[in-house]
């Protein structure tokens, strides 16, 4: 299944390997996009504080469970739904989670102190990605159910 899930990757337009509609691929695109945003971002964050602390690393707690549901969709088809709507909830998790980061993150931007900067801007980064992520998927998801 690995070496036909790659296949798939390779040419997903090709219809003999792939049963994803062009929809689909996109969505498995976007939702693999942004769950490597995020667990980039977590990973980024833990080491640029030094690996001081373990939350730093609570993006990919988000990020990987997304990147498997991206996975999962692009091997079996028939569940896109499903798992759109799961990365779904997650991103919005997510995005509960750190839109305060966004308030002061404005304070960093013109030019106040704030304690722990480099959490403030992943946090403000996780919440931007999160919310356009729900936006754009969301939207994506209601067109296509309404079709």
């Amino acid at each position: 299944e690995l070496n036909l899930l790659w296949t798939c990757l390779r040419s997903p337009l090709d219809k003999q390997y792939t049963a994803l509609t062009c929809h689909q691929w996109v969505m498995v695109i976007k939702t693999l996009a942004y769950g490597l945003l995020i667990t980039a971002l977590g990973l980024i964050g833990y080491f640029a504080t030094g690996q001081v602390s373990k939350t730093a690393l609570i993006p990919c707690v988000f990020g990987l469970p997304v990147i498997l549901l991206a996975i999962f969709t692009a091997i079996k088809p028939g569940i896109s739904k499903q798992t759109t709507i799961a990365a779904l909830i997650i991103a919005l998790l997510a995005f509960g989670g750190t839109v305060a980061g966004l308030s002061k993150l404005a304070v960093l931007l013109t030019g106040g102190e704030i304690e722990r900067p480099i959490a403030i801007i992943v946090q403000s980064i996780m919440a931007i990605a999160s919310l356009v992520y729900v936006t754009s998927s969301g939207l994506s998801l209601y067109g296509q159910k309404s079709r």
